[in-house]
């Protein structure tokens, strides 16, 4: 029981502690968001941290997010690149959600600076709201400070325009960006190049200078780590379609070889029904042929001494005829004595009857009759092929192969009648 209670607290325990690292870290990278423009690198170090420490997928695409910006906002286009895409593929689950915006945002910004304009295009297209994202908005101010320079020497206010220039290169070089640097430098250099200040001017040239090749050098690994990053998103995408696509072959190719083998299975089962039904015919119409071609021999009840009257005997044949359109001589019940029951007569009677007239005892009778039935019900309806019918409230099912058994081993001219 102490065992059971240590570990239970022990779990709580570490369940508290995972609670408050959890929010800890979303209260960092919270802060980070805030202050990316005024001090990237801790924002990077901050990032750095909650990546490795990171309780689920979501914090995690937050932090990669963090890292996108700060390098952004330092110009490292090339790994603010690859810290927008690892957000971006974090979150994409939940396209809806800023992270995933404003990664893609990001992505989409870099590949127009480097005039990769129709991949920016693709992935401007995915963002549900167009807007301009942290952190653009913050370089404005650095952007507005140049632009307000560029007017004041358009009036050949150089000296103002030098001071809103040193302003913007100290922003520029607090956020350690290069290319922000290099623009102000080379506006710094002309502007005193017109106030005939030759050092200053040189000073500012060969900043410039030095600035452009490091530019050119991150400009160069930020397309190559764009075309990197891209082709293996498209080889992703390629990969999940051929994946779409193969499920939907194979499941088109299942369905078609299953509808195949059931209509094969149907149109064998189809061909074997009806080779039995023209073979049962056929024979059927060979035992009627002969039965009407050879004479038949009296039997011994129309041998005998007529012992029934005129009148008797024609209410009888006028009953018969009744009962034989009546159908009634489906029922598995019927009998001589049920018969002889519904005609108001005797079995004696009724049987001398039949055997005269019918030439045949009751059994043939009744037995021709349901024949006869069964033949026609097939002939003139095609849904009588299953060999299945309702009969006297319950199922009736004719099995005519062991009827073709019967027929040739007693030599008579009935079947085998089953009822089920």
């Amino acid at each position: 029981m102490t065992k059971n209670k240590l570990f239970i607290f022990s779990f709580f325990f570490w369940l508290t502690c995972v609670d408050a690292q959890t929010r800890e870290s979303d209260r960092l990278l919270q802060q980070s968001f805030e202050t990316v423009y005024s001090n990237p690198d801790e924002a990077v170090k901050i990032a750095r941290h909650v990546i490795k420490s990171a309780q689920n997928a979501e914090q995690k695409a937050k932090a990669y997010l963090l890292s996108a910006e700060a390098h952004y906002v330092k110009g490292m286009y090339d790994q603010s690149l690859a810290d927008a895409f690892e957000a971006r593929n974090l979150s994409a689950e939940k396209k809806a959600n800023k992270t995933y915006s404003e990664s893609t945002f990001i992505i989409a910004d870099i590949l127009k600076f480097l005039q990769l304009n129709r991949e920016s295009e693709k992935y401007l297209s995915e963002i549900p709201i167009q807007k301009e994202y942290f952190p653009l908005k913050k370089s404005w101010e650095i952007k507005s400070l140049i632009t307000r320079a560029g007017t004041s020497f358009q009036k050949q206010q150089n000296d103002s325009a030098v001071v809103f220039l040193e302003e913007a290169l100290f922003l520029a070089k607090k956020i350690d960006n290069p290319f922000l640097q290099l623009k102000i430098h080379e506006k710094l250099s002309a502007n005193f190049l017109f106030l005939d200040e030759k050092s200053k001017y040189h000073r500012h040239n060969q900043e410039a200078l030095a600035l452009h090749g490091l530019t050119t050098r991150i400009e160069n690994n930020s397309f190559n780590t764009a075309h990197q990053l891209i082709t293996r998103e498209k080889d992703k995408e390629l990969a999940n379609t051929e994946k779409q696509f193969a499920n939907l072959l194979w499941g088109f190719l299942t369905t078609a070889g299953l509808c195949l083998l059931i209509l094969v299975i149907l149109k064998t089962r189809n061909r074997n029904k009806l080779k039995t039904y023209s073979t049962l015919l056929k024979y059927l119409n060979k035992e009627k042929k002969k039965s009407s071609e050879s004479p038949k021999e009296p039997t011994a009840e129309v041998q005998r001494t007529k012992t029934i009257l005129k009148e008797s005997e024609d209410q009888i044949l006028m009953g018969l005829q009744k009962f034989e359109s009546s159908k009634r001589f489906i029922s598995n019940d019927m009998s001589l004595g049920m018969l002889a029951a519904q005609l108001n007569t005797n079995t004696k009677y009724l049987s001398e009857v039949i055997n005269r007239h019918k030439e045949k005892n009751f059994n043939s009778y009744i037995n021709e009759l349901r024949i006869n039935y069964i033949t026609e019900k097939i002939k003139t309806q095609p849904n009588y092929r299953n060999y299945k019918s309702k009969l006297s409230g319950g199922r009736m099912r004719v099995f005519f192969s062991q009827y073709i058994y019967n027929r040739i081993q007693v030599g008579c001219r009935c079947f085998a009648h089953y009822i089920c």
